[in-house]
Formats: structure tokens, sequence, C-alpha cells
């Protein structure tokens, strides 16, 4: 399970901490390029209730649903059918707005029980997500979040890190030993000059 509340203290208040500051930053807004239920995203708002999620999901049926449920609940998640690589560029980010990206992509035959998760076999590739949406934003700080688990192929772990300016990865001790979950931190264009920012 996502730890977002290690989300919230790698990203700065509006204003304030490190390289972040000269954007000046005066909200978030939250991408959620492979939306399924939206849980994750739904968290990840409820640790940040000043944000805006928006999320992209391509099948017609998981659509419907997970529309019906944020429906139900007290939410501002825009949920949009679709492909996230379509639709994201007519998507207009405030400009004083700092871009939480989570990047969890269906996983496929990319979990070896050897070698670990290999970030590179995702459906589709880790890399290739944030590359895309990097392109789009280039002028703004970005915080990528990605969804990793406890063994990570390393060289596909560096190969994403390279991709930052700032990496931090976290495992959560919520399972058992092998089998626990955690997140990849990775920003752009900004990064904690200090241990206080995080």
């Amino acid at each position: 399970m996502l730890a977002s509340d290690e989300v919230c203290r790698s990203s700065f208040p509006p204003g304030q901490g490190g390289g972040a500051a000269r954007h000046a930053i005066a909200g978030y807004t939250i991408i959620d390029p492979f939306a399924g239920s939206c849980n994750s995203l739904y968290w990840l708002l409820r640790h940040m209730p000043t944000a805006h999620g928006i999320a992209f999901e391509v099948d017609p049926a998981i659509f419907a649903m997970t529309q019906a449920n944020i429906a139900a609940v007290d939410t501002s998640i825009d949920l949009r059918l679709g492909d996230y690589r379509s639709l994201l560029p007519a998507y207009a980010v405030p400009p004083d707005h700092l871009v939480v990206v989570f990047v969890a992509p269906p996983w496929g035959d990319a979990l070896n029980p050897v070698t670990g998760l290999d970030l590179r076999q995702t459906q589709p590739p880790v890399g290739t997500i944030i590359d895309a949406i990097d392109q789009l934003h280039q002028d703004k700080p970005l915080l990528y979040v990605t969804q990793v688990f406890q063994h990570v192929e390393p060289t596909s772990l560096a190969d994403l890190a390279s991709r930052f300016e700032w990496s931090e990865l976290h495992i959560n001790d919520i399972n058992i030993e092998g089998m626990k979950h955690g997140i990849l931190l990775g920003s752009c264009r900004w990064k904690p000059d200090k241990q206080g920012d995080r």
C-alpha cells in the first residue's frame, strides 16, 4: 500500500523549501495515469486535502464502476475515460502548482521471483511513462511516486533514478518479508535541500 504521508513530507508546502521555492508553489495537482479503482489517488488526496487529482482509465467498465464510487465519496478526483497520452496534453495544470505523478502501471511479467521487479518490463515501462509526462511539463517542478516491490531489479532501478535530480526508496513494513511493497520518490527540477524539508 502506498505510504501517502511520505509523499506529503517530500513535497514542499506552498512557497517553502529547497529548490521548489524558486517556482513559487501555490498548490498541487496529482496525476494518476492508470486509475483503476482510484484507491491510491483517493488516499493521496486524503493526505493532501488542498490538492486536485486527475486520473485516466482506458477500460470503460472499470471507468464506470470507479466513477460511481467517486460520486459516493467527497473527493476532488477528475476521472477521464481514455489513454493519458492522448488526454493529458489538453489538461491545463495551473502554472503555480507542483505536479505529483503517481506511477503504477500493470506489472504483467515484470515481477521475477529471483531478480525482483524490473521497472523496464511493466506495461508500459515506467521510464517511458515518466519521459512522456516530463516532456509535457518541462516548465514545472514534478514529484514522481512510483509503486515498487521490496525487491527491484538493480539495473532498472538505477536507470529510473538517473532521470531524477533527487530520489529516495521507501519500503513499507506492513507485510511479510519478501512480499512488501513500497514507493520510489523522484523529483525533477527541484530537490530537498535539507533533511528538515522532508
